[in-house]
């Protein structure tokens, strides 16, 4: 019997060739947007689980409250948090490190570049499991004249030479010896470092703004939670510990620690999405996930529509084959069945060929993106079983209302009039059509609004002439005065 209905399957979709390539043609284009989209979200959502112990990692942000002024936002926190940490939630924190960022000029040999450079407390790595393709990465961390480098800045560095064991000089006269060399990071991560060596206090003595001043926010604290409930715990403690051990010196500032500044726990899982605060790099927004999210589905809902439609429409044409299978014995239940194979099978060649688009689609959609996302469907079990749940989705509830319309034609009527007698679906059609349009309407006036008001910021008047000119950065360090004289020169 199944072999029968696969014949009829194909040998409908043959007979209505027209027919057949508008409905697959339009639930093809509708799953390639729908996959497109998934694909993106799905890249959104899966920032930092690759790290494991990932739910169990919070950064620490700084929030400062100066009398008589907005408050101040910062995704650093001061470096003497860690001491107080460690000594007042010994039973919920595995381990506190610290990282400072500075991109520095580095040198090997002829070769100059700008690195961005991360001095990381000894734990680091029982933090943050980064995994290596050469070396030992607790050897980096055991005395200052060692570093870490990524692959990409090995390969910068040194070509296709062995990274291990060479020297590099980093910043004006600092010369590290490589002792491994640390995996490309990927994109779905907020670290953005390209070097790794270790944080000693004694080499920031002259810089008391990185590590000693409890007013200043340079670098970021990672906490490791013996449990995921820990992170709680520590926040909820924290005002009382920041006055404990806290040391502001503010002229006229008797108010405790506490008051001025607040310190908050932000999981790792919730930066990429959530994080609200400067100092993060490659931060999204839950905002646009959740919205292309709501468009995708609105995509498979006029696709779906649209199958619905052309499925019913057919059913004049299909009413005597709808008959003679029920005088011959058919049951409802078959006929039911027969169709929505029909209906499934008709979704699974529309979702080959919404692969093949999107397989098509994938280099343009990066480029847009600036991403580099990838259609892995045989290695990503979740996206597999993601696209054949669309197939379920699309061929059951877009082919019950059509299979149960059909299976209900009487025999007798339908013989006698040649055609078929129930005409209760035109509303229903008609209603369908209706939400369809609507829809679509509505993501097309969303989509001109978006591109108009893009044009617009891109170019509104800024009340000067913005050509020829740019904006220098990694001057922090360096006296104003002197860096712009010297530009000038």
């Amino acid at each position: 019997m199944l072999r029968n209905y696969l014949a009829v399957a194909l040998r409908n979709l043959a007979a209505n060739k027209l027919q057949s390539t508008i409905n697959l043609g339009g639930l093809a284009v509708g799953l390639a947007a729908c996959l497109l989209i998934l694909i993106y979200v799905r890249h959104e959502l899966s920032y930092e689980r690759w790290l494991p112990r990932a739910e169990r990692i919070a950064s620490v942000e700084s929030t400062f409250y100066p009398p008589g002024r907005e408050p101040l936002t910062f995704a650093g926190s001061p470096g003497q948090l860690k001491v107080a940490l460690e000594a007042d939630f010994a039973s919920d924190v595995e381990r506190v490190v610290r990282v400072y960022q500075e991109e520095l000029p580095t040198r090997v040999g002829d070769r100059r570049l700008v690195t961005d450079v991360a001095y990381v407390d000894p734990g680091f790595f029982d933090v943050f499991d980064l995994p290596m393709v050469a070396g030992d990465r607790a050897a980096a961390l055991a005395d200052t004249g060692s570093v870490l480098v990524t692959a990409r800045t090995a390969r910068k560095l040194f070509g296709d030479a062995p990274a291990i064991g060479q020297p590099i000089t980093i910043g004006e006269h600092t010369e590290l010896t490589v002792v491994g060399v640390l995996a490309d990071l990927p994109r779905t991560t907020h670290l953005g470092f390209e070097a790794v060596a270790r944080l000693e206090p004694a080499n920031f003595r002259d810089r008391p703004w990185v590590l000693e001043q409890w007013t200043s926010v340079n670098t970021k604290t990672y906490v490791l939670g013996r449990t995921a409930a820990a992170i709680g715990r520590i926040e909820a403690g924290l005002p009382a510990s920041l006055d404990r051990h806290a040391r502001i010196d503010i002229p006229g500032m008797t108010d405790p620690p506490s008051r001025l500044m607040r310190l908050e726990l932000r999981p790792l899982l919730d930066i990429h999405l959530h994080a609200d605060k400067p100092g993060y790099e490659r931060t999204g927004s839950m905002t646009t996930v959740a919205a292309f999210a709501g468009i995708a589905l609105l995509i498979l809902v006029i696709a779906g529509i649209n199958f619905v439609n052309l499925a019913t429409a057919r059913a004049m044409s299909r009413a005597r084959e709808v008959a003679l299978r029920k005088v011959v014995g058919a049951t409802r239940r078959q006929l039911v069945v027969q169709h929505l194979g029909e209906a499934a099978l008709t979704a699974l060649v529309a979702l080959v060929l919404a692969l093949a688009l999107v397989a098509l689609a994938l280099p343009a959609f990066n480029q847009f993106l600036d991403l580099d996302l990838r259609l892995a469907l045989f290695g990503d079990p979740a996206l597999a079983a993601t696209a054949l749940g669309l197939v379920v989705a699309v061929g059951v509830l877009g082919g019950l209302y059509p299979a149960l319309y059909l299976s209900r034609f009487r025999p007798a009527t339908v013989l006698k009039a040649n055609r078929s007698s129930a005409h209760g679906a035109s509303w229903v059609r008609t209603g369908l059509v209706v939400f369809q349009f609507a829809i679509s309407i509505a993501l097309m006036a969303a989509t001109a609004t978006i591109y108009l008001q893009t044009r617009f910021a891109r170019t509104m008047d800024l009340g000067f002439d913005h050509a020829g000119r740019a904006v220098l950065n990694g001057l922090d360090d360096v006296p104003t005065d002197e860096a712009r004289q010297t530009l000038k020169r």
